[in-house]
């Protein structure tokens, strides 16, 4: 089986076999070309050139705890964890749900400590309720019989079924019980027997305030089921200013201890107050550090047209502080910072034929003095040969000969001279991308093709 990811791969010397994987369409990475117009440096501040802090440039939001009801009027969470399922599984609360309900699937979650069984009821081939041992006694009571919030059956391709808990106290991360809410959803996609089950958390922290001239609502959406709503790197959150329409997605960033809304940086101050605990205060405090700008750069071809779209950074020193910069947004706050992770838009005749991922790359320091050259690019691939039956083990080294018969499992690393890691690499149509299917070949000792073929991701 051959399951290696894609991309360009040079001959080694001394290998019973010779791997070749075709380029993706155009040449990615060569000589030197701005990656980003928009990412001209200007002329950084010479000064501090901001005012003195003031009373008035903090805003304080009081939050309070809402559980989300599921309902399409209500908001989304749109964020979703699958844990799998299975038929077989028991114990006493299961158990004594078996004498209510006949047919019933199982569905695991092993982050809800003590509950991690739901039973999903089914009559007629649908689910009718959803059954969880909310206060994990073991016991069947009133309130552990779920039925469907949200129902959406107009599709005959697709059917889905929404549960919604009542609140109950879940364990966080460091075994403080918190109050927390959660969503079942049961989808079943054309004929299928069996649905596809995830879970969602369905709550959040909200409150009001006056915020930069406008009556606005801020939004907390937690770290996942560890139910902290005010952890820095992990949490997100979102401003309103309006109701969300019916299923609409809210956008939303990841919490940072300073933040960028619409070009002015803030500096965050989250209070938890241990005797009111379904509360939290934030406060934004206009950031008075000085900017710097930063100009990217890629290594690639002569020809070839590319634009950073998206960058994800941290502070190099302090792991609280994340950036999500889009398009256009080269400005900073002065300090030392990391990448995390980015997306780049490339191609001969625009720059807007292909898209590729990478994860890390080059440490930043951004100074208000003088602009900060990023450079990114001259990828190098690395292809690695392992026995499949070893390809879990962390340990295994590669090796350049197997007998003749040998399943070998192929990985391949495309990493850039500054570090940045890419994954996919996507050609678009419109609004829609396709990843590119890699060729490949391998040939024998003596040169001879033994395979071609496309490979697939995954």
């Amino acid at each position: 089986m051959l399951k290696p990811n894609y991309t360009h791969m040079k001959r080694r010397k001394n290998r019973l076999f010779t791997l070749s994987v075709a380029a993706l369409g155009v040449a990615l990475f060569g000589s030197n070309t701005l990656l980003a117009a928009e990412a001209n440096a200007t002329k950084a501040n010479k000064k501090s050139g901001t005012k003195s802090q003031t009373a008035t440039d903090s805003v304080t939001f009081e939050l309070k705890y809402r559980g989300l009801t599921g309902k399409p009027n209500d908001i989304a969470y749109n964020s979703y964890w699958g844990f799998g399922g299975e038929t077989k599984a028991d114990n006493a609360f299961i158990a004594e749900v078996r004498q209510k309900a006949k047919d019933i699937i199982l569905e695991y979650n092993n982050i809800l400590k003590g509950a991690e069984w739901t039973a999903i009821e089914l009559k007629a081939g649908k689910p009718v309720a959803a059954y969880m041992d909310l206060n994990a006694d073991g016991k069947l009571n009133d309130n552990e019989r779920l039925t469907p919030a949200n129902i959406e059956e107009s599709d005959s391709n697709y059917r889905c079924y929404d549960f919604v808990t009542p609140d109950f106290m879940l364990k966080g991360d460091n075994q403080t019980p918190l109050q927390f809410r959660a969503l079942l959803t049961v989808r079943y996609y054309g004929n299928e027997s069996r649905p596809n089950t995830m879970w969602s958390p369905a709550c959040v922290m909200e409150g009001e305030a006056a915020f930069e001239g406008k009556k606005t609502k801020l939004v907390l959406f937690s770290s996942g089921f560890s139910g902290d709503f005010g952890r820095f790197g992990r949490a997100r959150y979102a401003f309103l200013n309006k109701a969300p329409k019916a299923k609409e997605y809210i956008p939303r960033e990841t919490l940072s201890s300073v933040i960028n809304h619409e070009g002015q940086f803030y500096r965050l101050n989250v209070i938890t107050n241990a005797s009111q605990p379904n509360t939290l205060q934030v406060t934004f405090t206009k950031d008075t550090t000085p900017l710097g700008d930063i100009a990217f750069k890629a290594a690639s071809g002569a020809a070839l047209k590319a634009k950073l779209t998206s960058l994800s950074v941290t502070g190099a020193k302090d792991p609280n502080l994340v950036f999500n910069l889009k398009s256009g947004q080269v400005r900073m706050p002065a300090g030392d910072y990391k990448i995390t992770r980015g997306y780049l838009n490339y191609g001969q005749k625009s720059d807007d034929e292909w898209t590729a991922s990478f994860d890390g790359g080059p440490n930043i320091q951004v100074d208000a003095t003088k602009a900060c050259e990023v450079t990114l690019g001259k990828p190098v691939l690395t292809v690695t040969a392992v026995d499949q039956k070893d390809r879990y083990n962390s340990e295994v080294k590669d090796q350049s000969k197997y007998k003749s018969g040998t399943t070998i499992y192929l990985t391949r690393v495309v990493r850039a001279e500054s570090g940045e890691e890419f994954g996919r690499f996507s050609k678009k149509h419109g609004n829609d991308t396709k990843d590119a299917k890699p060729h490949i070949k391998i040939l024998d000792a003596k040169g001879k093709q033994i395979l071609s073929q496309d490979m697939e991701y995954g």
